[in-house]
């Protein structure tokens, strides 16, 4: 006990933070996920850990949580790279079955988390059912440079029709289809 309260004392006085438990980590995380007005930057939800992480994909697979609740630790999932998150982000996407915000939360994590290494798996939703999916898929493309617009097939061949050239043309190829 009085080897604890000196090891506290003395990273207090060093400036050290004293170690994240579970519990104060949930807490942190039911703070940062109740703001109304703002959402945490990626540093913010980085400086977790692993803890946090584990935290958020907890609520996120969590069917009896709140749903906004569930769509901002999917936002927040953005900032943890790993293949964890993006099993989870994947699986959110391909059930067309879930509420698009969920799905367009999951769009916009991938983007954020893996950046042009996700982007095959973003650009296989660009032709979703869900037109608000199809918005955030245009959106989170154009974030990490692989927008598929007008624009970038028109530079391809200057003077061409559009309407007469492919929807993929100009496209990066991708190896994998989307999960259905």
């Amino acid at each position: 006990m009085r080897r604890d309260v000196l090891i506290f004392a003395l990273s207090a006085a060093l400036g050290a933070p004293p170690r994240a438990t579970a519990q104060s980590v949930a807490e942190r995380i039911a703070e940062m996920l109740s703001g109304v007005e703002s959402f945490p930057a990626p540093a913010a939800w980085r400086a977790l850990g692993a803890l946090g992480e584990a935290a958020l994909l907890a609520i996120a697979r969590d069917p009896d949580a709140l749903g906004i609740r569930r769509v901002r630790a999917l936002r927040a999932l953005g900032a943890f790279p790993s293949p964890a998150v993006r099993s989870l982000l994947r699986a959110v996407l391909g059930d067309h079955a879930r509420p698009d915000m969920m799905r367009m939360a999951a769009v916009a994590s991938l983007a954020a988390a893996f950046g042009r290494d996700a982007a095959c798996e973003i650009e296989a939703f660009r032709d979703d059912a869900d037109p608000a999916v199809r918005a955030e898929v245009a959106r989170a493309l154009a974030s990490i440079g692989q927008q598929r617009g007008e624009q970038r097939r028109a530079s391809l061949a200057p003077g061409s029709r559009l309407e007469s050239r492919p929807a993929n043309q100009g496209a990066m190829p991708c190896e994998t289809s989307p999960p259905r």
